[in-house]
């Protein structure tokens, strides 16, 4: 699993068998993610060229941001309280449950927000094309 000249390195780490191996899935996954964004922006850029590949840009950044406040940190509070009271805990349905709900009304108000100020934002950045694509990414930000 582990390339010969990184195992020395990688046994000599002092931490269990099975973080050293999530954490290499984990470098793995990334690099695979990485790899896939790149190949996505060289495939637009040299189907459509720079103007589309910069409005994908734009795009993709104002959803990368907006999809952040769509989730409003709840996934992180979620995250404690389940961890904390474990699986087969009577608080975990609830937690996940109020978890569920609150992130889908604040994803629905920032998404409903979107598509309402999508001319808005394609006038600010000077880009009628910025609007279409906002009302297109706006539903996915309930599911993000």
């Amino acid at each position: 699993m582990i390339p010969k000249p990184l195992s020395k390195l990688y046994d000599r780490i002092p931490l269990s068998r099975k973080f050293k191996e999530d954490a290499v899935w984990n470098i793995a996954s990334m690099i695979v993610c990485g790899l896939a964004g790149l190949a996505v922006l060289f495939i637009i850029s040299k189907a459509y060229g720079p103007e589309t590949l910069g409005l994908f840009n734009l795009t993709f950044a104002i959803y990368v941001f907006l999809s952040q406040l769509a989730v409003g940190g709840v996934h992180f509070s979620v995250l404690k309280y389940a961890a904390q009271f474990g699986v087969g805990h009577p608080e975990t349905r609830v937690i996940m449950v109020s978890g569920l709900a609150s992130a889908l009304f604040i994803s629905l108000v920032i998404a409903a927000g979107t598509f309402v100020t999508r001319g808005w934002v394609g006038a600010i950045f000077r880009k009628p094309e910025l609007t279409t694509s906002l009302r297109i990414v706006a539903p996915g930000l309930v599911f993000f």
